[in-house]
Order: C-alpha cells, then structure tokens, then sequence
C-alpha cells in the first residue's frame, strides 16, 4: 500500500530514517478499517507496519503513541541509499576544495580529537597504499575501522561521520540525511567551512531530509544551538584563510 493511496490527516519526519508516521483516512472508501496509521519510507512511499482503526481518534493515539517508543521500525526500504550520488556532487563541487593532504600522523590525531568531541570509540587507521593508482577510502561498520587511500582531511572526516552515524544508528541510509547533517558540522568544527554556506548549496542539492516537516525532536543543533531558519546565508572566507587557520591545530609531523 502506497501513502497516495491515504488522505494524511498527521505526519512527523524521522530523519535517522528519512520516513514518516503519520495517520491518515483511506482512500478506497472501505468502511471496516477507515483510518489507517504507520510510517511510510520518503525512498519508496510504501506504507510499513501499518495498523488499521474503525475511528480517527484510535488511529491518532495510535500514531502519537509510536512518536513515543525510543524505537523506529525496522525495513529496507529505510535503508535505501538514494542520494549517495547527490551527495558525492556536492562535496566534490562545494566541500573538496578545501582539502588539504594530511600525513599519517596527523590523521591519527584528528581521529582523536573528533572521537573525544563526540564521545565515540576511535576507529583504527589503516593508512592504504594505492596499488592501481585509484584511490579508495571507507567506513568498514562491522569491524569499526577507517580504511584511507586518501590522503586528506575531507576525505578523513568524511568518514568519522560515517563512524558516528553508525554508531548511533546502525540501519539508517548511508548518505542519508542523518549522515549529511553529521558531515556538516564535522567540516564546520575541523574543517572551518562556513556553516551557511554549506547549509545553502546542501539544502538546494536536496540532500538535508525534509526540514519543512513537523518532528518530533529537532535533529540538529550546533554547539551554539539551533541554526534558525530563514537565515541569511553568507559566502564563506576564502580557501587560503581556512586552510591557514586548520593547519594551525595540527601539530606538523
């Protein structure tokens, strides 16, 4: 059953699982069961777990009442990675500029100071040579390791967010919308990118989740709290200044 298939009576966003519960009214003018509630997948708009009420009112306490359980529904279709692509385009066009190479030692340090901040167990480095002149880097979740073919800190913090995500939610879309927001404030807190202006090409690429929809919890606050919205965006300082101002807490090795 498709969520076109139900006229929406309520609905809050889940970013870790880029879905919804919502309830709602059939639209196939079934008497027994009319009202309908569950969570819906915003990949696939299937309708998943759902329970059908003979009343709007069952159906509404129903739905307020899985707002409250600290578990999400489990299902693949939450687990669709299909903004990996738009992600990749805007850190390549927005985020890799401002790169810099990285010594095996330094990484090690960044790994430190990220895992302390966050409270996460450090993942081991391996520190991989390339053997066909591609390079290749991952997040490996079952044995927590970062694996580096890259030699430079996007591409190492890039994978601490993946480390992080997962170690807070381990079914949740790899490039989704949780990870994004990660991402975000790793490459403003250690890698000085301006906020807003990561916050404006990220929300026109699409990839930040639905942040017009009522959730239950705000997902995202920087350490100063919420970034409100409507605010104005602001070009960020040049690549020279915050590539400057980085390198400054990392100890030369």
């Amino acid at each position: 059953m498709k969520i076109s298939d139900v006229r929406i009576k309520q609905r809050s966003y889940e970013m870790t699982r880029d879905g919804y519960a919502f309830y709602g009214e059939r639209l196939d003018n079934k008497t027994i069961g009319k009202y309908i509630a569950g969570w819906y997948a915003k990949s696939t708009g299937n309708i998943i777990e759902r329970k059908t009420f003979m009343d709007r009112a069952a159906a509404r306490r129903h739905f307020l009442d899985e707002l409250g359980k600290p578990d999400r529904p489990e299902h693949d279709d939450f687990e669709r990675d299909i903004q990996k692509r738009q992600l990749y385009d805007w850190e390549h066009k927005f985020i890799d500029p401002f790169a810099f190479e990285i010594t095996r030692a330094q990484a090690e340090h960044i790994i430190d100071v990220v895992c302390a901040d966050y409270h996460v167990e450090p993942p081991p480095l391996h520190w991989v040579e390339s053997e066909d002149g591609m390079y290749r880097s991952h997040y490996d979740q079952q044995d927590h390791e970062i694996h580096m073919g890259h030699r430079d800190n996007i591409t190492l913090l890039h994978e601490l967010a993946h480390a992080i995500d997962k170690t807070n939610n381990h079914d949740t879309p790899h490039h989704g919308p949780a990870f994004v927001w990660i991402a975000i404030e790793l490459y403003n807190h250690y890698a000085r990118i301006s906020l807003p202006y990561m916050m404006k090409s990220a929300s026109n690429k699409g990839i930040l989740g639905d942040v017009r929809a009522p959730t239950l919890l705000n997902h995202f606050n920087d350490r100063n709290g919420q970034l409100p919205l409507g605010q104005k965006f602001d070009e960020p300082a040049s690549e020279t200044e915050q590539k400057t101002a980085l390198r400054q807490d990392i100890a030369p090795v």
